[in-house]
């Protein structure tokens, strides 16, 4: 999508309006005037194709330098997790150069009184900057595209051509020709490109799984510092012991089309781990086979949640049918390690754990926890906005997601000599 907006104002005038690019995201576009007259280059939010909106993706071009520019998502106040604009402390992301993201200081959630200029959009999201470059991206949360998890993939597989094996577009995605990555530490699973036989099968196996949720880029950001800091490891440690997988975007059809929850075929693939099948959960179904085939000691499934200003990893396994109280204590004590790790990580704000037997086992964690009784199986989220026992740091920033991933590289490292490898 791309269109020129006019407005009464002079400033709005031409100011260019595209969605098209990978993770771009508006329904579409229009321009007011306020009551002052100032100009308001207003965008409607998008739903993905199973009814969710909450992310959004635009670049603004045609600036003038050292002109204030107003914008307003309409229909934020009916966006999916709505309450999340205000819980999470959210504010806007852009980025002039499509590397370095800041906040949008300026920015007024739905409902909230505008303390600069009255305008015609109470009930959007709004957001106002100086222009410093003629054009600027503007996005939910900074975007992590296709190209970005390419590099990585090529980056880590150049660094460590003998332990790192790079699979492109080895898992298919639902209505896309876009398949998704797969980085390999290791031997990859049985019929998978590079598997090796002679492999050792009981080396331990750790899965990383992120974006389920397209929309939730800060998992992709995780990954990345997964992978940096295995290869940054002396002798490669954690790699040089395990088998390791690392999924940087499972639903990269869905992301690429700025989707926010679903894929392009409307399926929540974390509820779909039951029964995936080929026609709306392709994503699932094959890597399903593939934790299946090869198994898991651990698996890990990053996410991000609109609302709640926390890290934290969800409950929902502790009601996974006849979990033991070894597979308890082994998430206890990852809560413990990791807490020593990583500062932003707590254990108090969450979600509640449903009642003992009780689980969704649709969902990622709660299968891999009723698949692999033995194994560390997990949801970790993290926040849009700050966390609430550090709001001085600011934003949960992409840097931020990065030392979540160096943590979780250190907390698998000294577990994982504690736990049962052996089971499957």
């Amino acid at each position: 999508m791309v269109t020129n907006v006019t407005s009464d104002d002079a400033l709005a005038v031409h100011v260019t309006v595209s969605s098209n690019f990978d993770g771009g995201a508006i329904a579409g576009v229009e321009s007011r005037a306020n009551v002052r007259g100032a100009g308001v280059t207003a965008v409607h939010i998008k739903r993905d194709e199973g009814g969710a909106a909450m992310h959004f993706a635009f670049r603004a071009g045609n600036l003038r330098r050292g002109t204030k520019y107003q914008f307003a998502l309409l229909g934020a106040d009916r966006a999916t997790y709505a309450e999340g604009w205000a819980s999470s402390s959210y504010k806007v992301w852009a980025s002039e150069d499509l590397e370095n993201w800041f906040q949008v200081e300026d920015t007024t959630h739905p409902g909230e009184a505008n303390t600069g200029d009255e305008d015609e959009h109470p009930d959007a999201l709004r957001w106002s900057i100086v222009a410093n470059t003629t054009a600027v991206t503007f996005a939910y949360y900074p975007l992590y595209t296709a190209e970005q998890t390419a590099r990585l993939c090529a980056r880590a597989q150049s660094q460590a051509p003998d332990m790192c094996r790079w699979c492109p577009s080895v898992l298919p995605t639902a209505m896309s020709n876009v398949g998704a990555d797969v980085l390999f530490f290791g031997s990859p699973p049985p019929y998978w490109p590079g598997y090796n036989q002679n492999s050792d099968a009981n080396r331990p196996m750790i899965w990383i799984i992120c974006r389920q949720h397209p929309g939730e880029s800060q998992a992709s950001w995780v990954a990345e510092g997964f992978v940096k800091k295995l290869l940054d490891q002396p002798d490669f440690g954690l790699a040089a012991v395990a088998d390791i997988a690392v999924v940087p975007c499972i639903n990269q059809g869905g992301a690429s089309a700025g989707a926010h929850r679903h894929n392009l075929a409307g399926a929540d693939l974390n509820r779909a781990w039951g029964a995936p099948n080929a026609a709306t959960s392709p994503e699932v179904l094959a890597c399903r086979a593939a934790v299946t085939a090869r198994g898991a000691n651990v698996l890990l499934d990053i996410h991000a949640d609109e609302s709640l200003p926390a890290v934290f990893r969800s409950h929902s396994a502790h009601g996974v049918p006849g979990i033991s109280k070894d597979a308890m204590a082994l998430r206890n004590r990852f809560d413990t390690e990791l807490l020593k790790r990583c500062p932003d990580f707590q254990t108090e704000i969450g979600y509640t754990a449903p009642p003992p037997g009780k689980a969704n086992t649709n969902i990622c964690a709660n299968w891999a926890t009723e698949t692999f009784p033995w194994a560390l199986a997990a949801c970790l989220e993290v926040p849009y906005g700050s966390v609430a026992h550090r709001p001085e740091r600011g934003a949960f920033s992409p840097a931020r997601c990065r030392e979540l991933g160096v943590a979780l590289v250190e907390t698998l490292e000294l577990i994982l000599p504690h736990m049962n490898i052996n089971n499957y």
